[in-house]
């Protein structure tokens, strides 16, 4: 859960354990969780798109870039999202939604309610990102 995202509190309330003893076994178990988490968004298909967005948009904002540059900079960034778009599927609405239902559930929803959305949600994006893989 933590790989795929999920903060200490959030599995906490998830698994009935305390943020302590997560971050207890967090530090103890001889895995490095941050690493792990870091991998998995390195190969996310998910996490790659919105990488090179942010790298188009940074292309695009350079003023120190030439122009001629600077559109093939764009344009060549441009394919590989349009690329891994077709490859994956954009789900980018579908996480945005769940994005905002989470904001939503933190500021509103009993303990219990954001642990059952933490597992739904946590599920659905699973077997959203199998699919489009």
């Amino acid at each position: 859960m933590y790989a795929r995202g999920a903060t200490l509190q959030e599995i906490a309330a998830a698994i009935g354990k305390s943020e302590r003893t997560l971050a207890r076994w967090k530090s103890g178990d001889g895995v490095d969780w941050d690493r792990r988490r870091d991998e998995r968004r390195r190969k996310d298909p998910h996490a790659l798109l919105a990488i090179l967005e942010q790298r188009r948009d940074e292309i695009a904002r350079d003023d120190s870039v030439e122009a001629g540059h600077w559109a093939d900079a764009i344009f060549k960034a441009q394919r590989v999202i349009d690329s891994l778009r077709r490859e994956t599927g954009d789900i980018s609405l579908i996480l945005s939604v769940l994005e905002a239902q989470g904001k939503w559930a933190r500021q509103n929803a009993s303990d219990a309610d954001r642990a059952a959305l933490l597992r739904i949600d946590g599920g659905y994006t699973a077997d959203l990102r199998s699919k489009a893989r």
